[in-house]
């Protein structure tokens, strides 16, 4: 026989169970989301992805996006190592005659665009094909000061395979012409994880990116 409070105590789990159920639903539908946006853009990216500077066509100025040098720990940040090598090698290469470097002024002490530029400098590039725009405090931000301040109208982007996609995107969002010039994978560890995982989120969040 089934007492009142018995009938009360099924009800409360059939609707915990609702809920649950609903919570689920709504975390899949986010996660489709995500995954969905992230390749799609990727997918669209495709085509103006190179490794390779034999396939890049000629540009005037590459736009370098900027990182900062050390990990919070101390440690080399791979990416900026990485597209300081790959950006003088386009220069050396008479890819890009000029290089805009773009970045956050004072990220964690580090001024992006001015110490990516001094490691151009030491890698042969002279300062006088270098140019540093300190307000690219954001990949978007750098993008729309390329065309905006910088009048750019095409360029050859610089960055992590990770980053490409999304900063191809908003390049297009801004009307710049750009291909990707992607450097050498990083060792993989925490930070370049971290990176990567958090790029996927940023992906989403490009969509809203507007002037």
């Amino acid at each position: 026989m089934t007492t009142p409070s018995d009938t009360s105590a099924i009800a409360s789990i059939r609707r915990l169970r609702f809920r649950w159920q609903r919570l689920a639903a709504l975390g899949f539908l986010l996660a489709a989301t995500i995954v969905g946006i992230n390749l799609w853009m990727v997918h669209r990216a495709q085509p103006h992805l190179h490794r390779t500077a034999a396939t890049l066509p000629r540009r005037e100025t590459g736009l370098v996006l900027g990182t900062e040098r050390l990990r919070p720990d101390g440690t080399t940040n791979w990416h900026f190592r990485l597209r300081a090598e790959a950006a003088a090698a386009l220069v050396h290469s008479g890819k890009v005659e000029r290089l805009l470097v773009s970045g956050h002024p004072d990220n964690r002490g580090c001024n992006e665009p001015r110490e990516m530029a001094e490691a151009l400098v030491v890698l042969g590039v002279p300062r006088s094909q270098i140019d540093i725009d300190e307000l690219g405090q954001r990949t978007w931000e750098s993008v729309r000061r390329a065309v905006g301040p910088w009048q750019l109208e095409e360029c050859t982007v610089i960055t992590a395979a990770f980053h490409a996609p999304r900063t191809l995107f908003l390049c297009e969002r801004a009307g710049l012409t750009a291909d990707a010039f992607v450097t050498a994978e990083a060792p993989f560890n925490l930070w370049t994880c971290r990176s990567v995982v958090r790029e996927w989120f940023a992906r989403v969040r490009a969509l809203a990116d507007h002037d």
